[in-house]
């Protein structure tokens, strides 16, 4: 849902634009408007568009020009912090320091026709940000999958309670369910890097990882994206 809203605002700009250079093209054939009125038409449209683009990366971290599809969580083990495309604000730093990264990632729920609910996590890189431009810290990646595999355990949470919630084909009740779901990612997620101090307490890290990866493992059996929905 976020991406959409993050797409939104381009996807309308870009669809006007093409109304609009449709209607110039055709004023100018017959016209009703000099060659430099056209152009200054186009021009302003240009400036515009260049302005939405940069206003939505500022207001969702979003890089449009670095753009890579999200990954799914089946393919966790390729990412590297190349594929973190984020645009890193100028001068950030975490603790005085540049060796940082934040990552984005989200659950996707829809409904897969009448008896089944397609569920998946995914990491989105043009969201993902590593703040050293060459940083080569597999500790620092590896905390920041950790909260990737947080996402994926939540993914797998609501598999779970949809395969024994009869009610589940009803949208509100999956909404309801997706609701609850985030919500308890984004507690965990926050407690995780309150008590790893964003990976400075070593101790901490481990325990965590060896936590998740427990979470991930009494799961297992929900690895599969499609969930079928329980009969009344």
């Amino acid at each position: 849902m976020k991406s959409l809203l993050i797409l939104l605002p381009v996807v309308l700009v870009a669809i006007t634009g093409l109304v609009l250079a449709i209607k110039t093209i055709q004023l100018r054939k017959f016209s009703v408007i000099s060659r430099g009125e056209a152009s200054t038409i186009i021009d302003r449209f240009i400036l515009i568009i260049s302005f939405v683009i940069l206003a939505t990366t500022i207001l969702f971290d979003f890089n449009y020009l670095g753009y890579k599809a999200p990954v799914p969580y089946s393919d966790i083990d390729s990412i590297t912090f190349a594929d973190f495309r984020g645009l890193s604000r100028p001068g950030a730093r975490f603790h005085n320091s540049a060796r940082f990264a934040t990552v984005s990632s989200e659950i996707k729920v829809r409904r897969a026709g009448t008896e089944y609910v397609y569920i998946e996590s995914f990491f989105y890189p043009a969201r993902s940000y590593v703040y050293y431009p060459n940083l080569y810290d597999n500790v620092l990646l590896g905390h920041e999958m950790c909260h990737f595999r947080i996402t994926e355990y939540h993914a797998r949470l609501m598999r779970k309670e949809i395969s024994v919630t009869p009610g589940a084909a009803d949208r509100k009740t999956l909404n309801s369910l997706r609701k609850h779901i985030v919500t308890a990612a984004a507690e965990m997620q926050h407690k995780y890097d309150s008590e790893t101090r964003h990976n400075t307490l070593q101790e901490e890290q481990v325990r965590w990882q060896v936590r998740i990866d427990s979470l991930l493992t009494s799961l297992d059996g929900y690895q599969a994206t499609t969930i079928k929905i329980p009969v009344n």
